[in-house]
C-alpha cells in the first residue's frame, strides 16, 4: 500500500471555502499490480484556524513582559513565552507538549494549583496575588490570572496563565502604608511628649530649686537626687519620642561619615559580644553629608546593637559606605526619593532575620520582639526619625534565617564644602543678672518653675499666659524688657504669630524660644523669623541661665 496526502483549499457545496486534507492510498494485489485507489477528504478548517490562532498568540505572548503560558484541557503546555521559562528556570528544558505536573513536579503543581486550572476550564476567571519563590527570579510578588481560552465551539479549550511581577509596586505600597502609619504614630508621640515634657519640666525644675537649698546632711537630699535622676532618664525617653516624630531638631553640619562610623565601631567592639565580628568596608573619597554627628552616631550604634542581638551565637556585622547616584527611576523602588547624589550606609548582619509582618513594623515606636524589660522598643523608631530628619531614606531587607540589612540614603553635599567639627560644651558656671525678662507660657507649672529658676539667678520676671498677654505686656513695658522667653505651643495666636508681632513692634527684641514640641514651627523657621535662640524643654537651670545670659549680652 502506498499513501500520499496534501492540504488544499476547496469550495464547499454551500459555496464557502474550506481547508481539506486529501489522503490517497494505492492498494496493490499480490502481484504488485494496482488494485484500488482509496481517496479520503478531511475537513481541517477548524484545526488550521486554531493552529494559526495559536501561532498569532505565540507571537503576542513572546513580546509580553508578563509570564504567559497556554495549556489545553489536559493541562499540556501549548505556548510558553521566554519570560515565563526564564522566571521558572526552564530555559534549558523542553516544556511545550508536556503536562504541567511533569514540568513542575508534584510539590509545585499540587492539588490546590490543579483546582485553580479546573475552575478556569469550567469558565471562571481566577485571579489572586501572592508571594512566589521563582527558580530563576527569586522571591517575587505576582498578580496571577487564570482565564479560560475559548475553543471553536465557544467552550473553554484551555487556560491562559498570566503572571505579572508587581514586586516593586507592592514594596512602594508597603512603604507608603508604613510611612502613613508611622506619621500618624509620630504625631501622637510628639503630642504626648509635649505634654509630658511640660510636666517633667515642672518636676525637674522644682527639684533643682529644692536641691539648691539643701546641704549634704539634709535628710531629703537622697530622695531629691533620686527624683532628679528619674527626671533625667524620663527626659531621655521624651527626646527619643521627639526624635522619632521628627520634632527634635538636628544640629546639621558637614560631616565625614567614615570618621564617625570608625569611632562608633570602636565603641561597638567594647559593647557587643566578642563572638560578633565587626567588618568595615568604607569607601574612599566618600562625599560629606549635612548631619548631626551625635544623632548619626546614635543611628549606627542602635543598628549595631540591634544586629548583635539578632546573633546570639555570634556572626558578622558589616558596615559599608559608598557614593551612589539615584536617577529618575529611583521613585519606582524608594518612596519619596529624589534624583541626585547620595551617600549610602549599609549595615548587614548574619543573624536570624525576620518575617515580612515583623519587618513592616520594626520602625514603629514601642514595637519589639524582645522579652519584657529587655528594651523600650524605641531604638529603630529613633533611627527612622533621625534619618528622615536628615532628609534621608531608610529601608530594611530581611528573610528568616538569612540575616538583615539596613540601607540608609543620605543626600550628599557638593564637593568643596568645608567640614565643621567639634562640639561646644556647656559652661559649668551659672551666670546671674538683674535684667527684666518676659516669660510667656500657658502652663502654670512651667510658668512657676521658669519664674523660680530665673529669679534664683537675680532676674526680674514678668509673666504672660498666652501670646495676647505677651503683646500687651511688651507694649506697656517693652523698654524695660531685655529678653522674651517664649513657648511655641500655646492656644490663641500661638507662639509663632506672637514672635512675628513682637518683631514687628520692635525689630531689636531678643526672643528665646523654649518648647518641648516644635509641632507649630521648626527651630529653623523660628530663627529665620527673628528668634535669637532655642532651648528645648525640659531644660536645666544651667542650660537656661547660660542661654539667657548669652542672648542678653549679644549685640
Amino acid at each position: 500500500q502506498e499513501a500520499f496526502s496534501m492540504e488544499v483549499r476547496m469550495r464547499h457545496k454551500s459555496n464557502r471555502v474550506v481547508r481539506a486534507r486529501i489522503m490517497l492510498a494505492l492498494v496493490r494485489d499480490p502481484d504488485g499490480q494496482p488494485l484500488h485507489l482509496i481517496v479520503d477528504h478531511e475537513d481541517i478548517t477548524s484545526q488550521k484556524a486554531y493552529e494559526e490562532m495559536l501561532g498569532r498568540y505565540e507571537k503576542i505572548v513572546s513580546a509580553s513582559t508578563d509570564l504567559v503560558a497556554l495549556v489545553d484541557r489536559n493541562l499540556v503546555v501549548l505556548v510558553a513565552n521566554h519570560r515565563y521559562l526564564e522566571a521558572h528556570g526552564l530555559l534549558d528544558r523542553k516544556v511545550v507538549g508536556r503536562n504541567l505536573a511533569d514540568v513542575f513536579g508534584a510539590e509545585r503543581f499540587n492539588e490546590d494549583v490543579r483546582q485553580l486550572f479546573f475552575r478556569s476550564l469550567a469558565g471562571e476567571t481566577v485571579r489572586f496575588k501572592t508571594w512566589y519563590d521563582f527558580a530563576g527570579l527569586g522571591r517575587r510578588y505576582v498578580d496571577v490570572t487564570y482565564y479560560p481560552d475559548p475553543g471553536p465551539d465557544g467552550r473553554p479549550s484551555g487556560v491562559v496563565a498570566n503572571w505579572r511581577d508587581i514586586t516593586e509596586s507592592k514594596n512602594l505600597e508597603d512603604q507608603l502604608a508604613q510611612a502613613q502609619r508611622i506619621e500618624s504614630i509620630g504625631t501622637l508621640a510628639g503630642g504626648i511628649a509635649h505634654d509630658f515634657n511640660n510636666m517633667l519640666q515642672a518636676i525637674a525644675g522644682h527639684t533643682e530649686l529644692l536641691l539648691m537649698d539643701k546641704d549634704e546632711s539634709h535628710p531629703d537630699l537622697k530622695q531629691l537626687k533620686t527624683i532628679e535622676r528619674a527626671t533625667q532618664k524620663a527626659r531621655g525617653l521624651t527626646r527619643q519620642l521627639l526624635t522619632f516624630s521628627r520634632k527634635m531638631q538636628s544640629d546639621l553640619r558637614p560631616t565625614d561619615l567614615n570618621a564617625e562610623i570608625e569611632q562608633v565601631a570602636e565603641l561597638l567592639e567594647r559593647t557587643i559580644p566578642r563572638m560578633v565580628e565587626i567588618e568595615l568596608n568604607l569607601a574612599r573619597d566618600l562625599q560629606q553629608v549635612n548631619a548631626d554627628r551625635i544623632q548619626l552616631e546614635q543611628v549606627i550604634m542602635n543598628l549595631g546593637i540591634n544586629s548583635s542581638q539578632a546573633m546570639p551565637q555570634g556572626g558578622r556585622l558589616v558596615i559599608q559606605t559608598q557614593n551612589i547616584y539615584l536617577d529618575e527611576t529611583a521613585g519606582l523602588t524608594h518612596l519619596e526619593a529624589s534624583p541626585g547624589d547620595y551617600v549610602l550606609i549599609t549595615v548587614i548582619d548574619t543573624g536570624q532575620g525576620m518575617d515580612e509582618e515583623t519587618r513592616q513594623r520594626i520602625f514603629e515606636p514601642f514595637f519589639s520582639t524582645k522579652g519584657l524589660g529587655q528594651g523600650t522598643g524605641l531604638g529603630l523608631a529613633v533611627v527612622y526619625g533621625i534619618v528622615r530628619n536628615h532628609a534621608g531614606h531608610i529601608h530594611c531587607y530581611s528573610e528568616p534565617g538569612r540575616g538583615t540589612s539596613f540601607k540608609i540614603y543620605l543626600p550628599a553635599l557638593e564637593a568643596g564644602v568645608k567640614k565643621v567639627s567639634g562640639r561646644r560644651p556647656l559652661s559649668a558656671k551659672l551666670p546671674v543678672g538683674d535684667e527684666t525678662i518676659l516669660f510667656v507660657d500657658d502652663d502654670p507649672l512651667i510658668m512657676s518653675v521658669g519664674q523660680g529658676l530665673l529669679e534664683r539667678q537675680g532676674y526680674q520676671v514678668i509673666k504672660a499666659m498666652n501670646g495676647e498677654e505677651a503683646i500687651e505686656a511688651y507694649k506697656e513695658l517693652g523698654q524695660a524688657i531685655q529678653l522674651v522667653v517664649l513657648d511655641l505651643s500655646m492656644p490663641g495666636m500661638g507662639g509663632m504669630r506672637c514672635l512675628k508681632e513682637l518683631i514687628q513692634m520692635d525689630p531689636g527684641v531678643k526672643v528665646l524660644v523654649a518648647s518641648g514640641y516644635s509641632g507649630e514651627a521648626s527651630i529653623q523657621e523660628t530663627l529665620d523669623a527673628g528668634a535669637r535662640s532655642y532651648i528645648a524643654k525640659p531644660f536645666s537651670l544651667a542650660e537656661l541661665a547660660t542661654t539667657v545670659r548669652r542672648i542678653i549680652d549679644s549685640d
